[in-house]
Parts: structure tokens; C-alpha cells; sequence
């Protein structure tokens, strides 16, 4: 793929190339090493309706909306290559059924490729007619290439949660912002102006997820291809892991 410098070029796939090249391992960080990138708070008043039909083991509908990132893209499962790690949006539903046992159902109406604006036009065909009680959006890589301002980004989302609220008033919201794109590729944008933007949006029944910051401190000691699974902004099965665990520090304390 033209890389972002001219005369540059970047390797890009989206078939299971780079996965067969890394190796899976554990480790443990240094003693007395602290992480001091963005830690997800437990948001027990934040998203008040939602912990509680999850604490009293109540019906809970989620819907995520987004591109490409929140469809799955390049997770092993996805890919259909070992180790078959479920989606990040599989790795949450399946987490939180197994720690407040209750009944969920969701749908994932991400669509790769799409701007913000896109989601704000078709919320009602995409987000309303499922009547979810959290969703959970993740618009940004995308917006971020083709240099949306953020003020027009933060416009997009917060117009559909108020679409989505005038039909149900109760419906709850978690804003990703987003993972970032390798820097030596076209597609590397202002997406790191977007977070500042979702946090004007927090209030009751909203909060955000901080991927950039996530990300941003774990590139300080890791290559973007040990965390890709394209080479450009797509997660591999480790990214994907930490989206699934910044999410849930939000719903599990």
C-alpha cells in the first residue's frame, strides 16, 4: 500500500499474514513497574440502568456500532485462523454473562469502512430498530483519515444518541475512542484529536473508553506490528484483548 511519505510504501493485508508471523507468549511486568496509561473506571453511577439489570440478572440488550475495528476485523476467529479468538464484542458479552449471569442479547451492526456521519444517518435503520439498552460505539478510525474536524466528529455521535434517545430515553451509551493508525500509512490522521472530544460528551448514561491513550502507552515499548493485524488500523488478537478489558473496566469493578 503507498505509504504516507512519498515514495514509501507499506506491507498491508488482511488475510491472516502477520498473525503467522508473531509469537504468543506471557509474561509478568517488572516488580514494582506500574502501567501509566488510562486505567477504566468502574462507572457505577455512570451507567446506572445498565449495571442494574446486570446486577439483578435482568434481560440486557447491547448493540455495537461502528467500522471495521468493532466488526472484528483481523482477530483470529474472524480470520478463521488459530488460535480462533472471538471478537473483542464476543470477548465482552461473554465476559459479563459469566460474571452477573444474567441474560444478553446484542447485535453487531459495525460496518467497515464507515464515517460517523454515516452512523448518524442510519441510526434509526441500524441502532433503534434493535431497542438496545447500552450501545456501544466506536466511529473514529475512519473519520480520523479522511480528517474530519472534530468538532464535526463529535457532532456525528452525539447526534445519534440523541436520535437514539428520542426513542428510548433510558438507553445508555459507551464511546470508544479509537486505536491508532501506523503512523507510516495514508490512513494516519488526526484520530488522537477525537478523545478530547467524546469526554465533552460524558454525563449520565454516557461514558468513554480511551483506546488512544491505551494505545498511545503501549507503543512506547511495543512495535505497532506487534499489536496489528493488517499493518495499518486494524488489532491483532492483543489489541483486540485490551479493547475487550478497557470496555469492561467500565461494567465490572
Amino acid at each position: 500500500m503507498t505509504g504516507k511519505k512519498p515514495g514509501t510504501f507499506v506491507l498491508f493485508t488482511e488475510k491472516p499474514f502477520f498473525s503467522a508471523l508473531q509469537i504468543a507468549l506471557t509474561y509478568v511486568k517488572a516488580i514494582g513497574e506500574k502501567w501509566q496509561g488510562p486505567i477504566p473506571q468502574f462507572c457505577k453511577m455512570g451507567l446506572p440502568v445498565t449495571l442494574t439489570k446486570l446486577r439483578n440478572e435482568k434481560h440486557l440488550k447491547i448493540v455495537f456500532y461502528g467500522n471495521s475495528i468493532e466488526a472484528g476485523y483481523n482477530t483470529s476467529d474472524y480470520m478463521n485462523t488459530p488460535p480462533f479468538m472471538p471478537t473483542w464484542p464476543e470477548l465482552i458479552v461473554n465476559q459479563l454473562c459469566n460474571q452477573y449471569h444474567s441474560p444478553i442479547a446484542y447485535v453487531n451492526n459495525a460496518i467497515p469502512g464507515k464515517l460517523a456521519s454515516w452512523g448518524l444517518e442510519q441510526v434509526n435503520n441500524e441502532v433503534n430498530s434493535e431497542k438496545p439498552d447500552l450501545v456501544i460505539i466506536g466511529f473514529g478510525m475512519n473519520d480520523g483519515a479522511a480528517n474530519v474536524s472534530p468538532d464535526k466528529y463529535r457532532q456525528d455521535i452525539a447526534g445519534m444518541i440523541g436520535q437514539i434517545r428520542q426513542v428510548n430515553a433510558r438507553a445508555e451509551f459507551i464511546l470508544i475512542a479509537p486505536m491508532l493508525p501506523n503512523p507510516d500509512a495514508t490512513q494516519n490522521g488526526i484520530q488522537s484529536l477525537y478523545m478530547a472530544e467524546l469526554e465533552k460528551l460524558i454525563r449520565k448514561g454516557i461514558a468513554v473508553a480511551d483506546m488512544t491513550g491505551v494505545h498511545a502507552e503501549l507503543l512506547k515499548r511495543k512495535s505497532y506490528q506487534d499489536m496489528t493485524g493488517n499493518n495499518v488500523n486494524h488489532p491483532n488478537d492483543y489489541l483486540a484483548r485490551w479493547y475487550a478489558q478497557t470496555i469492561l473496566g467500565l461494567l465490572i469493578k
